[in-house]
């Protein structure tokens, strides 16, 4: 039950300074996507409602209410974010899916979605915004790595029951830790003594949980993220030093506490014969690279798409039909996703789609790159450019992940692109505090740090908070 209260109270403090400032409405959404009450020990101690909705509902609330004080024009004619607009749109659009219930439940989610995107949008557009932001994703990640540390739920040596709404089982639950990792490194580089300390703990539970979940995918996400982050702190003097000892302080960590699971499945991305990769998979068809075949010829089969669900759905006819494969051999009983974020937005959304998809992440990556560039190099803000370093290097993270599994109707994607729409405006907001007398550039930035509240006391008080939980 004292769990169950702390969640409450937690929430509804958290709406109540919504009120006042609709980001943190914001904030209590993404705690509860990542702690889910359903999910929890302490969920069946509270009253059941649809905490999410309720929450989303309200946070909309805030922001129009609160619309005038936010650049709401910016945001609305941003073109990654129209993308994505559109996309849901093609999604909506869609009047004949193969599997009705599942397209529905997933248009469901996409909308939703859409709306926090373009709160999220609009209430962070400043750089102590984007940092509280960053720390409640981080806090709620290393929650869920000490819940997977404390109780290891395992199956066939992987594990699962863990992790955020969308994201409870070990592939989809690795990558999304595996984006944290690129933000974690920024504060253990460039972060204050405090910040330091606590992305250390933070980090060791999420490494932990990556390594549990046996994620290949998750594996090669953290490796890329990781290491452009280091390679990108390599040209600061400040901090060259400090990103090594980090670099290397990660790798024992990770030999440390590797298991055997993950070191067979490892074994395959340099040409091991497993189960995963061997004869008798192919023969089967779920081997990533048959899958990817068979949704290849979805696609030239269906170029706009046969709505959401509509891989798994057609899934086992098209792998049965493939040259080599064993019709027999392919179970009746299993339907299998597309495993790759590209091939089901073509598949289940049309190739239109996919366009509006790279078009997305070619834009944020983009602008991610100009903004690092004159943070660095015009405002010469080492902790500023690193965090837009970070975020990038998140994308970078999310692109691989989404190689080997299918992040289409995942939320963290939908935030990411707000971010990085909000990276630009953040920028010009110490650029106009650079450019005023000390005093008035002192006021702006604790206005920034919302409404005089100390960061520092929000997010110990925040991650007290979640440790109750778990």
């Amino acid at each position: 039950m004292g769990g169950g209260l702390r969640f409450l109270a937690l929430n509804a403090a958290l709406l109540a300074l919504g009120l006042k400032d609709a980001l943190w409405a914001f904030i209590a959404i993404a705690f509860t996507y990542n702690f889910d009450a359903t999910m929890w020990w302490w969920g069946s101690a509270i009253p059941t409602v649809s905490y999410s909705y309720w929450i989303t509902v309200f946070a909309l609330g805030c922001t129009v209410l609160h619309l005038r004080k936010y650049d709401a024009p910016a945001v609305f004619k941003d073109p990654a974010l129209l993308l994505v607009a559109l996309m849901v749109l093609f999604e909506a659009l869609h009047f004949n899916p193969v599997d009705p219930v599942k397209h529905a439940q997933f248009l469901d989610r996409d909308t939703k979605s859409l709306l926090k995107m373009f709160v999220l949008a609009l209430t962070i557009r400043s750089p102590g915004r984007i940092r509280l932001f960053v720390w409640v994703l981080l806090i709620g990640a290393g929650g869920l790595g000490l819940e997977a540390w404390r109780n290891p739920r395992r199956e066939s040596g992987r594990l699962y029951g863990i992790g955020t709404r969308d994201a409870q089982v070990d592939n989809t639950f690795g990558a999304h830790l595996a984006l944290m990792v690129p933000l974690l490194i920024h504060f253990m580089v460039r972060g204050r003594k405090w910040e330091r300390i606590l992305a250390v703990v933070m980090g060791a539970f999420v490494l932990n949980g990556i390594i549990l979940t046996s994620s290949r995918g998750a594996f090669l996400a953290t490796a890329v993220g990781a290491g452009l982050y280091i390679i990108g702190s390599m040209g600061e003097r400040k901090t060259r030093k400090r990103a090594l000892y980090i670099a290397l302080a990660g790798c024992v960590a990770f030999l440390f506490l590797i298991d055997q699971v993950l070191l067979d499945r490892l074994a395959t991305l340099i040409g091991g014969e497993t189960e995963a990769f061997g004869e008798e998979k192919r023969i089967t068809g779920s081997g990533r690279t048959i899958i990817w075949a068979a949704g290849w010829e979805m696609v030239k089969d269906h170029p706009f798409g046969l709505g959401g669900g509509g891989f798994r759905a057609l899934s086992l006819p098209y792998l049965q039909s493939l040259e080599g494969i064993d019709p027999d051999a392919v179970s009746m009983s299993e339907s299998r996703a597309p495993h790759n974020t590209f091939l089901e937005v073509a598949t289940e959304t049309g190739v239109h789609a996919l366009l509006c998809y790279l078009g997305v992440l070619m834009i944020a990556c983009r602008r991610l790159w100009r903004e690092r560039k004159w943070a660095r190099f015009e405002l010469k803000n080492e902790t500023w450019s690193g965090m837009v370093l970070a975020i990038g290097c998140t994308f970078a993270s999310l692109m691989v992940a989404s190689v080997f599994g299918s992040r289409f109707h995942y939320e963290m994607f939908f935030w990411l692109v707000a971010m990085a729409s909000a990276v630009p405006a953040a920028s010009r907001f110490l650029g106009r505090c650079s450019e005023s007398p000390d005093g008035e550039a002192a006021r702006m930035l604790d206005d920034d740090y919302l409404t005089g509240i100390e960061i520092r006391k929000v997010i110990f008080v925040f991650a007290g908070s979640l440790i109750l939980l778990v």
